[in-house]
Parts: structure tokens; C-alpha cells; sequence
């Protein structure tokens, strides 16, 4: 995981900051995270850790926690994380719980806690336990390793040193992916286990195979054999009797049933003559019946007609009264209408009157564009003199600076110079003195005189050297500084010049007024045309209202005067009398349909009687018919016959039957008995030697299980399990490859040493560890190093972890380290050692460091300067 970008809004002292790693580290791979106590330093790792899992780096603060102080009710909590990972882009957002102000109205609402996660811009989770989940599965680490490995908070990278072997076998199982051998050690477990299952269950099968055989032997198989072959001869003769038995009891229930049959029609033809006479009868009377009602059909006419008449009436009669009601609600629509009719007109004339009152005060303000157009300019005029100002201000400046400068320079191009001549003059002195001679005068001072000049006085080569050397140099410096000085004169000279173009262009103060005023002026201009386009709308609008409402007082006129027409042509249908009184109409209407229905029923139910009588009196004399031939067809048939006893013909069969189904139960026991034994007898054979072989395979999944899982409980047995041997030597691999960092980074002092390496007789070897101290030469346990030393220790440790990740391709690449504070308790040389170390060793990673220790700055090229300022903290990449 490399880091990107880094957005924090309203979280811990950052109200709304952004810290942009990839465009400010460029290729380092190293950068200080610097600034005082308190200013936010942690928090930048407390908003990393709590965009990937919900937990801050030290998990003593909740997310809901890390809500800015005082910051606006309206800003909400929230941390944006970008990180490349496997070449993808991943961008995870996270927001804790925390309260905002309402959009309407007073008062506060709970956002609750949420989280995305999109990968190359596509969603793949979301909701907080989900986004967690995909992390975990992407980092390969929890939050809690995370910080072991990966995020060294202040406190926390210690505990992978001080862990015990149960709690540092956790994080390495992870980093090493030692699943497979687990799932050895549980496969070879679940083996020996089913095997042990298996030859159990053989066993238990030998034993009831032996009991099922019990005192079973070949003379008793004989017997049993001969008993089978009796009752096989005895049984075929007694089925043959049985179905002789069971015919003659099937005949004779047939004949004793027609006996019985002859006897029952007998009886039914005596009934059905009885109900045929009375079926007769009926029917003559049903017939006179329908004669007399068949004669009323002209009154039933007459009645019917009377009756539909009235409901004509009655049907007319409701119109009338709905029309009636009708009519009154169209006068109340068409009042309605004209009422709405007049309101439009009047609000019509009011829109005219506003609107020209608008055109006005717009006409008042014509050329406000124009007027701003030509502010705008002035302000930009303004704006840029004042900008050639302050460049005139900064280039008198810089040449007040230069020329100083120059000033020192010749200052030591004459004293340069004066030198040069000094030694030219004592060179020239010495070698004219060589040659004077006592008594001559010195064609300088004409002295007769002439002291010794030693040697020690004559100027050498290499000051001569020097000396022009450095006068060469001076005249370059100051060729060069009377150049500068020069240029920036012509600069400030064009500027001048340049300045002259604003002669008349007011102060910025004066023209942002200007412009402030002419901008109000645009400003009202613009709203008054709004203004006036919205009037136009709505004189529009109230024009097809108005259209609407009068279309609508029309029609609502023509209704009541159709209605009228329709009420003056329905009381023609209506008799007097009734549009007076319609309960007569009721009335009336009641008793014709009394005297109808009178009339009408005793038609229909005549007809239905006269009806189902003839029916009955066909239905009853085609029974007697088939009764009739019945008899007669069963009173041949049993002419020669003779009724059968079939109680003494069911006892043979039965008792035939019984001996038939005896003598088969016990061929079936004697069958089944034989097969049995055989049975039994071949499967014991076989699985006795079944078992034997299983025995051999049980045995061996034992003691390859005892052997992986450390189960053996002999004392010659391992008590190291296949996992934690593997992980034991990965441990080593990360023990020497933290060795490697911590003996420079303590000057050759200490080293680690895993205790109880090699040994395979204690359940907690392979992974406990001890130093070792060269200046005592002993060992000792890592919680005797101090504070200091038990940070290098740490350190060392989790880039050990990290190398040897990476080294075995686990799965896992630990592209980034961050560790929090620690180099505050070490003296220079051993920060110096512990800086080098990091950088020489980092395996390219990135390795972010927090720490307030100023000794820092100077070392590492690149720092994320962290501020504390009355508006929040901020953060800034600034370069060495």
C-alpha cells in the first residue's frame, strides 16, 4: 500500500485539510513528519488507520471522538483516503457518527456512521463492516497487525518485541500464510481420527457377526437343510387342496347371491306397481290444476302492462328530481365562473400597471453595463499600478542590497590590489638591496647605509599566486556585481518609465469603490429585467387563465339553459297528479305489482307441478318395466337350482388355507435361517481380513498426526507443531535480517537471539526471543532494554518482518512503514546510526517518520510540516 492523497475535513485539530503524498514526495522514499506537541502530527496515522478500519492508530479514541471541536454545525465529519495497491487505484471514504445541523429548521440530526470503497473509480463496497472486511482481504492484516507491522503508533510498536509466542504466532501466521501446514496437521488429525472410526466400527461388526454364529455347525446345517426340503413337497400339495377348496366357496356365494337377488325383485315390483297408481293420481290433478292458471293469461297481460307503465313513470319521475338537482349546481358553477372571470380581469389590469412601473426604473438605469464594463477596466488599471509599485518598491530594494554589495566588493578589490602592489614593492625593495654595496648611496633614499634584508622577507611565488588569484577573482566578482547592479537599474528605469502609462488612473481603494458601485448598478439592472420577464410570464399566464375562465363562464351557461330545456321535457312524461305527490306514484306502483306477482307465481308454480308429474309418472312406470323382465330372467335361472351351504364350504377352505400359510411360515424361517448363517459366515471371513489392514493404516495416521500435531505423549514424542516449526523458521529468517539493522543501529552492541531455537520438546519454542549484549556477553529478556534501546530494537524488528515478507512473496508487500515518535530518547550518534539505517535498509519502502525532534530536519531531505494555528492545524511538504 503506497499513500496518494489525504482528505480530512472536521477530524481531530484538520477542519478541512488535504496532504497530497504522491505529487510532493517525487521519488523519496523517506519524509519527516515534523511539528511541535499537539499540533496534529498523530493524527495524520490516526486518519489513515481510521479510513481503513474505523480505529485510530493508538484505538484509545472512537471515530465519533475525532469530531473537530467547535467547528460548525453544518460541516460534517469525514476522512477520503487514496492508496495504490497492486497496481489499482483505491479510494476509501469513511465518515464516523456525529451531528449536523438541520437543513430546515432549528436544531441538530445524527448522521449515522458510513463507508465506500471503489477501486479504479468502480464501487466494490460499502457500509462500514463490508469496507473493513475488503481491506482486510486487500492489506492482509487487521487493524491491530496493522499497527504491529505497518503503523507504529507511540506505544503500540513495542508490543510485537514484548509479545509472547502465542501473540507474535498470530501476526506471523498471517504475514506467512501458514494455513497449508495448519490444514496438514488438521487433515492429518481428521485422518487418523476417521481411520481409528473405521476399525472401530469393523471391530463391532466382528463381534455381532460371531454372536449371530454362535454354537452354529455343519450337522445342524444338514438338519435344518432335509426340514427345508419337507416343508417344500408339503407345502405344494397343500396349495393344490387350498385352491380346489377355494373355487367351490366362490361358486356358492355366486348362486346364494342370485337366490338372494330373485328374492329382493320380488319385493321391488310389489313396491313399484304401488307407486306408479299414486304417481297417476298426481298427475291428474296437476293436470287440472295448470288448466285453470293456463285461462288467466289475458288479466296477467293486462296487469304486466299496467305495471311496466309505472315504472316508466317512476323512472321519469327520478330524472325529473336529478335534472331538478343538476340544475341547481350549474346557476351555483355559473356564478362561480363569472366570479373567477371578474378576479382575472382586475389582476390582468394590475400586471399592467406593475410592469410599466418596472420599464421604468429600468429605463433609469440604461447603460449600467457599459458603465461596469468601463470600473472593470479602470480596477484592472488601478490594480496593475499598484503591482508596478510594489515591483519599483521590491527592485529599489534589491538595489539598495546590490549595491551594498558592491560597495564591499570593490572594498576588497582595492584592499586586493594594494596587497598586490605591496608585495611587487617589497619584491623590487629586496632585489635592488641585493645589490647596493656599503658607502654607495641607495638610488631610492640616497642612504649610505643599507641593513640586511633576510630572506624570510622576500615575497614567495605562492603568495604572489594568491595575491593574483584573488585579485582576478575580485575584479570577476565585481565586473559581475556592477553588471547586477547595472540591470537592476535598467529594470527599475523601465519601470518608472512604464509607471508614466498611469498617470491618471486613480488608487485601488478609489476604484473598487467605483467598481463595487457600478457592479450594484448591473446588479439592480439584471433583477429589475428578471423582474420584468416574470411580469411578462405572468400577464401571459393570467391571459390564457383568463381565456380559460371565460370559455368556461360560457359553458357553464349553456348547462343551466340545457338543463332547462331537459326539465320542461321530462314533465310532459309525468301525470299530474304524480309530479304533486310521488308517494301515490309508490303506492300505486305497489299494489299492480302485488296483483302481477300474485297472478304470475301461481302460473309458474302450476306449470313446474304439472311438469314434474308427468315426469314422475313416466320415470316410475319404465322401473316397473325393468323390475318386471328382471324377475322374470332370475326366475329361469334358478328353475333347476338348489340354495348352496356356504358356511361348511368357507370352514374347508378356511382350515385348507390356515395348514397352507403354517406350512409356509415355517419354509420361510427355515430359508431364511440357512441364508443367514451363510451369510454371516462369508462376511466374517472377509472382514476379518479387512480389518487387519485397517488396523495397519489406523496406526500409521496416528502416529503421523501425534508427529504434526505434537500429540505424542511419550517422552520421545515432538512437542512442536507442524505450523509453528514452519513459522519457527520463518522466525529466524526475520530474527537475522533484523540483526542485520540493529547491530549498526547500536553500534555493534546487541543482536537477537530466539530461545530455545531448535529444540522440539516445549509447545512455546521457535518463537520467544532474548538479547544478546556484547558489552556483558550474556543474554538477557527483551524487557530489561530501556526505552531507547527497545525502540532501535522495534524498529529493527518490524523492518526485519518486512524484508522477509516481501523475500518469500507471502502475498502480503509492505510497500509503506510509518513509526511515531521513539527518536526523541536516543542520543545523537545513535539517531545518526538509527537514520542511516533506515534509509540503507528500507528495501525501497516508503518510511514515514513522526517525531518533533529538530535534529531531524537536517537529515532527512523531505518534511510534512505540521501547524497549529486558531483556525486548525495544517499541513506542508517543504524541502531541505
Amino acid at each position: 500500500m503506497t499513500p496518494l492523497n489525504l482528505k480530512m475535513k472536521a477530524f481531530g485539530p484538520y477542519i478541512d485539510s488535504e496532504i497530497h503524498f504522491k505529487n510532493n514526495l517525487r521519488d523519496e522514499k523517506i519524509f519527516l513528519i515534523h511539528g511541535a506537541t499537539g499540533a496534529g502530527k498523530t493524527t495524520i496515522l490516526d486518519a489513515i488507520s481510521y479510513a481503513l478500519y474505523g480505529e485510530t492508530s493508538g484505538k484509545t479514541r472512537k471515530g465519533e471522538d475525532m469530531r473537530s471541536k467547535g467547528v460548525a454545525d453544518n460541516i460534517s465529519t469525514e476522512i477520503e483516503f487514496e492508496f495504490e495497491l497492486g497496481g489499482k487505484i483505491f479510494k476509501i471514504y469513511r465518515s464516523p457518527a456525529h451531528e449536523i445541523a438541520k437543513k430546515r429548521g432549528d436544531g441538530l440530526k445524527v448522521i449515522p456512521a458510513n463507508a465506500e470503497l471503489k477501486c479504479d473509480g468502480n464501487l466494490i463496497a460499502s457500509k462500514e463492516r463490508a469496507v473493513t472486511k475488503k481491506i482486510i482481504e486487500l492489506l492482509g492484516f487487521n487493524a491491530e497487525q496493522f499497527r504491529q507491522v505497518v503503523l507504529l503508533p507511540q506505544g503500540e510498536f513495542k508490543k510485537f518485541l514484548f509479545a509472547d509466542s502465542d501473540k507474535r504466532q498470530e501476526v506471523l501466521n498471517l504475514l506467512f500464510d501458514s494455513v497449508p501446514y495448519k490444514k496438514i496437521e488438521d487433515l492429518l488429525g481428521e485422518r487418523a481420527k476417521s481411520s481409528a472410526a473405521e476399525v472401530k466400527t469393523l471391530k463391532d461388526r466382528k463381534e455381532a457377526y460371531e454372536t449371530q454364529l454362535d454354537g452354529a455347525d455343519s450337522s445342524l446345517l444338514a438338519e435344518m437343510e432335509e426340514k427345508f426340503s419337507f416343508a417344500q413337497k408339503k407345502a405344494a400339495e397343500l396349495k393344490k387342496s387350498s385352491d380346489a377348496a377355494q373355487k367351490s366357496f366362490a361358486d356358492g356365494k355366486i348362486l346364494a347371491g342370485k337366490f338372494e337377488e330373485f328374492k329382493n325383485v320380488t319385493a321391488a315390483c310389489d313396491k313399484a306397481k304401488e307407486n306408479l297408481d299414486a304417481a297417476e293420481k298426481n298427475f291428474t290433478t296437476a293436470q287440472s290444476e295448470y288448466k285453470n292458471r293456463e285461462s288467466e293469461g289475458n288479466l296477467r297481460e293486462e296487469l304486466k302492462k299496467n305495471k311496466d307503465k309505472l315504472v316508466e313513470i317512476q323512472k321519469s319521475l327520478g330524472k325529473y328530481f336529478e335534472l331538478k338537482e343538476k340544475h341547481s349546481d350549474a346557476e351555483k358553477n355559473l356564478v362561480g365562473a363569472k366570479n373567477n372571470f371578474d378576479k382575472l380581469n382586475s389582476k390582468a389590469k394590475e400586471y399592467d400597471e406593475l410592469l410599466a412601473d418596472l420599464e421604468n426604473k429600468k429605463a433609469q438605469l440604461s447603460g449600467a453595463d457599459v458603465e461596469f464594463e468601463k470600473a472593470k477596466q479602470i480596477l484592472d488599471k488601478a490594480k496593475a499600478k499598484e503591482k508596478l509599485l510594489n515591483e519599483i518598491a521590491r527592485y529599489e530594494r534589491i538595489l539598495a542590497m546590490e549595491e551594498e554589495k558592491l560597495s564591499v566588493v570593490e572594498k576588497d578589490f582595492k584592499a586586493a590590489q594594494i596587497e598586490l602592489e605591496r608585495l611587487q614593492i617589497v619584491d623590487n625593495a629586496a632585489r635592488l638591496a641585493s645589490k647596493l654595496k656599503e658607502g654607495e648611496p641607495c638610488p631610492v633614499c640616497g642612504s649610505l647605509e643599507h641593513p640586511a634584508i633576510t630572506q624570510a622577507a622576500i615575497p614567495s611565488v605562492e603568495e604572489f599566486q594568491t595575491a593574483e588569484k584573488n585579485l582576478e577573482r575580485l575584479t570577476k566578482d565585481k565586473t559581475q556585481q556592477e553588471k547586477t547592479v547595472s540591470n537592476i537599474k535598467g529594470g527599475l528605469s523601465a519601470k518608472k518609465n512604464q509607471l508614466q502609462d498611469y498617470a491618471d488612473t486613480p488608487d485601488v481603494a478609489t476604484a473598487q469603490k467605483n467598481y463595487d458601485s457600478a457592479a450594484e448598478n448591473k446588479k439592480s439592472l439584471a433583477i429589475y429585467q428578471q423582474r420584468i420577464e416574470k411580469g411578462n410570464k405572468m400577464i401571459r399566464e393570467n391571459k390564457t387563465k383568463l381565456d380559460k375562465a371565460a370559455d368556461i363562464k360560457t359553458a357553464a351557461a349553456n348547462e343551466v339553459a340545457k338543463l332547462e330545456g331537459a326539465i320542461a321535457e321530462t314533465e310532459k312524461k309525468i301525470p299530474e297528479i304524480y309530479l304533486k305527490n310521488s308517494a301515490q306514484l309508490d303506492a300505486d306502483l305497489r299494489e299492480s305489482q302485488k296483483k302481477f306477482a300474485e297472478l304470475d307465481n301461481a302460473w309458474t308454480s302450476a306449470q313446474k307441478i304439472f311438469h314434474d308429474a308427468e315426469k314422475d309418472k313416466s320415470a316410475r312406470a319404465a322401473t316397473l318395466k325393468t323390475l318386471q323382465e328382471n324377475f322374470y330372467n332370475l326366475k329361469n335361472y334358478l328353475a333347476d337350482k338348489v340354495l348352496p351351504d356356504l358356511d361348511t364350504l368357507k370352514k374347508i377352505s378356511d382350515d385348507l388355507q390356515q395348514n397352507y400359510e403354517k406350512i409356509l411360515s415355517e419354509k420361510a424361517k427355515l430359508e431364511a435361517t440357512l441364508k443367514n448363517i451363510k451369510e454371516v459366515s462369508s462376511k466374517l471371513e472377509k472382514i476379518k481380513s479387512e480389518l487387519a489392514d485397517k488396523e495397519k493404516i489406523a496406526d500409521m495416521w496416528r502416529r503421523l498426526s501425534d508427529v504434526a500435531n505434537a500429540t505424542g505423549k511419550g517422552e520421545a514424542e515432538l512437542k512442536i507443531s507442524f505450523q509453528r516449526y514452519y513459522l519457527s523458521t520463518m522466525f529466524k529468517e526475520v530474527v537475522e535480517e533484523a540483526n542485520n539493522r540493529l547491530k549498526k543501529m547500536s553500534n555493534g552492541r546487541y543482536l537477537f537471539q530466539m530461545k530455545d531455537a531448535g529444540k522440539t520438546k516445549s509447545k512455546t519454542a521457535g518463537l520467544n526471543l532474548e538479547i544478546f549484549d556484547e558489552y556483558s556477553g550474556a543474554l538477557r529478556p527483551v524487557e530489561t532494554l530501556s526505552g531507547g534501546e527497545s525502540f532501535l530494537a522495534s524498529l529493527s524488528l518490524a523492518l526485519g518482518l518486512a524484508a522477509v515478507v516481501e523475500n518469500n512473496s507471502g502475498g502480503i508487500k509492505l510497500d509503506t512503514i510509518f513509526i511515531d515518535e521513539g527518536f526523541g530518547s536516543l542520543d545523537s550518534e545513535t539517531l545518526d546510526f538509527a537514520i542511516s539505517t533506515i534509509i540503507e535498509q528500507s528495501g525501497g519502502r516508503l518510511v514515514g517518520i513522526i517525531s518533533h525532534v529538530e535534529e531531524l530536519k537536517n537529515q532527512i531531505p523531505v518534511r510534512l510540516e505540521v501547524k497549529k494555528t486558531k483556525i486548525g492545524s495544517t499541513a506542508e511538504f517543504k524541502f531541505n
